[in-house]
């Protein structure tokens, strides 16, 4: 990886070419410097690093494509969710949001340079997944998890817990050439240290040949597959309207289309660090989608897991940016959604 990498044609600009590239200080030398320092001077370091990102428009996304928007949307986002909420409450969620994605890309350097090794887990909260073991008896499931807080720290503690073998899906997108170089090793390395986690489990590319083959068998042989949920459909493709925050949302469909395929129940999975060093995890209730016709309600209650996490904290869901893309039309929240919005 070389710090001379260079800005790709189609950013607009030099003042966005320059942005691009001082990339290559922020994930080469200074992430690197951060997840160095004890965990709580790291974190908090790290918190001064995301304010600075959002006020600076920041994130690698934005960065790839020379447009500062994320900060923007996440408050559309958050004012569909809260209609009533203050400026100052959806200016404080915005931050939050780029604090978060900090806090993961310093996380992901620990995980890629092996710190959490057994003597560092002692204070995770795992789930009980006893019960779920055994209702399962052998055959696999599909866990729903939003792009909340660490997801990839949710996998790990998941398989950890279980013992099963997890299988993860993920985008390539991290490898798109407007990508800066140094942020897609920053993916690859992390990923590539988190995979002896998961118990011979993997990262699969359901874009790639061969990816959707490989979870329908790992879910025939008694697999976990996690999905990450919480996006619209791609250009293209089918989804699934389903009632979530507040509206009924249009959302890919992988994870139903695999559960109805294979005949495997749904569940939700969150994730939360409560202090330095301190995670908890929640594993929701298996529904299955032959319980009662088409399985409506069983895949709005998984949804509704995600978004009760999501409506606790909602400026740790950092991908709220893409809610706008996701309204169905159909303004019926249905009972599930209804009732996770009432505890909340």
């Amino acid at each position: 990886m070389s710090w001379r990498a260079k800005p790709p044609v189609e950013l607009p600009d030099r003042r966005a070419a320059w942005r691009w590239w001082w990339q290559s200080v922020d994930h080469m030398a200074l992430l690197p410097m951060l997840a160095r320092l004890p965990e709580p001077v790291a974190y908090a370091a790290s918190a001064w690093r995301g304010s600075w990102s959002c006020r600076l428009g920041r994130d690698w996304a934005e960065l790839s494509v020379g447009q500062v928007y994320v900060a923007e949307r996440t408050a559309q986002a958050m004012r569909l969710m809260f209609p009533k909420a203050t400026p100052q409450q959806v200016a404080n969620w915005v931050r939050e949001r780029y604090q978060t994605v900090a806090f993961e890309e310093l996380e992901a350097r620990w995980i890629a340079r092996g710190a959490w090794a057994d003597a560092a887990v002692h204070r995770w909260q795992l789930p009980d997944v006893a019960r779920p073991l055994q209702t399962l008896a052998g055959r696999g499931l599909v866990v729903v998890q939003a792009h909340f807080n660490n997801p990839l720290v949710g996998c790990m503690g998941l398989a950890r817990a279980s013992g099963k073998r997890v299988l993860v899906t993920m985008s390539s997108i991290t490898d798109h050439h407007q990508v800066h170089p140094a942020v897609s090793a920053h993916f690859r390395e992390k990923y590539a240290a988190a995979l002896p986690w998961l118990n011979g489990g993997g990262f699969v590319d359901t874009d790639r040949a061969g990816g959707l083959r490989r979870l329908y068998r790992g879910l025939a042989a008694g697999d976990w597959v996690v999905v990450m949920a919480d996006l619209p459909p791609a250009p293209g493709q089918d989804g699934v309207c389903v009632p979530w925050l507040g509206e009924r949302r249009w959302l890919a469909e992988g994870a139903v289309r695999l559960a109805r395929q294979t005949g495997s129940p749904l569940a939700s999975l969150g994730v939360w660090r409560d202090a330095p060093g301190e995670w908890r995890w929640h594993l929701g209730d298996l529904r299955h989608l032959d319980e009662g016709g088409d399985g409506e309600r069983a895949i709005a209650d998984v949804y509704a897991g995600l978004g009760e996490a999501i409506r606790q904290a909602p400026g740790h869901w950092w991908a709220a940016h893409l809610l706008p893309e996701m309204r169905c039309g159909d303004t019926d929240l249905g009972v599930a959604e209804t009732a996770a919005t009432a505890r909340t």
